[in-house]
């Protein structure tokens, strides 16, 4: 015989059943609904994943309905929807718990003590290039607005503010002067007492000496602008070589490239000395492998993206750690308290470190040996890890972006310093400028609007891998 007090407590024990049966799956399908979203519309979304995404929401839309059962009209009292439950119940539980566990941690296969940040001659470089950076009692000037066709073409007018900043970095240019006698410049700290450096000061620094250079040459001092701009990309060379960061790495390569374009303008307007042409020689020599090697910056983003699997979950969530890019919309709109569940959940750190090892140690090695990044994962996709249906937090807060045209631009400069070297012979030789020029056994570069245009790989001009030096106005 049921007593009042037996049906009260099988009504609260069959009430907190559904509680925990509707939270378990309330976060299964937001579970399965994120990984649907990124497979659906990510570029690695393959036939056999959004077959497994069909099917997982073929059995959440089972599952809704067996849960949903007591409410829905015609099966309130059917006993096998009822015990439909059970197995409901523990497939949600055992989604769960796989979410949960991690795999073993994987083997390690670099660590800081493989992160190299000085040159092969160990020396107090780094010093001198955080005091080039960090402002002093005069901030440095910003002319960047100076560097465009239109206002080059009027650079006379603009002698007063050029000449102006160039007095004004007399201290920096000291700097760069005993900067160029290092054989390597060691790398700078990434920050400065715990501050982000102003590296963006590189890059004015370097403007303001690219823009007196073209200056002095459009006044007929071309002694002074020979110097000024080869004395810069000294200094730029050798900081290439011994930047272990990709950001530095990123600013020194983009000197080089205009002091290349103000170089090549010099050159092609004025009628040169041969001990000016000489000076030009030696200071844009083609660019050696350590220039151009990315090795260490890539190391040094897998070290720190492995040293983020570390960080607290508020941080990663904030996005303050995250390597760029917006939220979707239906993460963005979700309770913070939610998102930090569901990362705890979803987050295994054993998981995610063989993830970034996968994608790292062959970019790293193959690197070593002159690949690119971009022979090693194909370019024109915004994730090369597809989304795992395990550990999608980890997948998500710590995808590596695509690089790839990172390291070739490097290689891009490469080959337009390649292009100056021939054109510069040519000068070399007292000869005159040439409609045609051979660029190496195969391939030849042509003289066109006062361009230097190399016909690529393919051995085609007016094609998309054509390579082409222009002067900076």
């Amino acid at each position: 015989m049921k007593t009042p007090n037996t049906s009260f407590s099988r009504r609260i024990a069959s009430f907190l059943s559904l509680v925990v049966l509707v939270l378990l799956f309330v976060t299964s399908a937001f579970i399965v609904g994120v990984y649907s979203y990124f497979t659906l519309t990510g570029p690695l979304g393959s036939d056999a994943r959004r077959g497994v995404v069909y099917i997982l929401l073929f059995l959440m839309a089972v599952a809704f309905v067996v849960i949903a059962c007591p409410f829905l009209p015609g099966l309130s009292r059917n006993k096998l929807m009822f015990y439909l439950r059970i197995p409901v119940f523990l497939g949600l539980l055992a989604f769960l718990i796989f979410q949960l566990v991690d795999a073993p941690p994987p083997k390690e296969l670099y660590t800081k003590a493989d992160f190299s940040t000085s040159g092969p001659v160990a020396n107090d470089s780094s010093l001198l290039l955080e005091r080039l950076i960090v402002d002093d009692a005069v901030r440095i000037p910003d002319l960047s607005n100076l560097l465009n066709s239109d206002q080059l073409q009027d650079i006379l007018q603009h002698r007063g503010d050029i000449e102006k900043a160039w007095t004004n970095i007399i201290g920096k240019r000291q700097i760069i002067q005993r900067l160029a006698g290092y054989p390597i410049l060691e790398n700078i700290k990434a920050a400065n007492n715990g501050l982000p450096l102003p590296l963006h000061n590189i890059s004015r620094i370097a403007h303001i000496y690219q823009l007196y250079a073209l200056l002095q040459a459009r006044g007929g001092n071309l002694v002074r602008a020979v110097a000024t701009v080869c004395s810069l990309q000294e200094v730029a060379g050798k900081a290439m070589a011994g930047s272990s960061y990709l950001v530095q790495k990123m600013i020194w390569l983009s000197v080089a490239r205009t002091n290349l374009r103000v170089i090549y303008r010099i050159v092609l307007d004025n009628r040169l000395m041969p001990s000016e042409l000489g000076q030009i020689q030696t200071a844009f020599a083609p660019l050696t492998d350590r220039e151009l090697s990315f090795t260490m910056p890539w190391l040094e983003i897998y070290l720190s993206d492995k040293d983020r699997l570390g960080h607290s979950v508020e941080e990663i969530i904030k996005g303050k750690s995250l390597p760029g890019g917006n939220q979707p919309l239906f993460l963005r709109l979700i309770p913070g308290w939610l998102r930090t569940v569901m990362y705890r959940l979803t987050f295994q750190p054993n998981r995610t470190l063989a993830m970034l090892q996968t994608f790292w140690a062959p970019v790293i090695e193959q690197s070593k040996k002159g690949r690119l990044f971009g022979d090693i994962h194909p370019s024109g996709q915004k994730t090369f890890v597809p989304p795992p249906l395990q550990n999608l937090s980890g997948w998500y807060f710590f995808r590596p972006p695509d690089f790839t045209a990172y390291d070739r631009s490097g290689l891009r400069l490469k080959v337009q310093t390649g292009m100056f070297i021939v054109f510069l012979n040519t000068k070399l030789r007292n000869a005159d400028i040439q409609p045609l020029y051979r660029f190496s056994d195969a391939r030849m570069m042509i003289f066109r609007d006062k361009a230097l245009i190399w016909e690529g790989n393919d051995g085609k001009f007016g094609t998309d891998d054509d390579i082409v030096l222009k002067g900076l106005y």
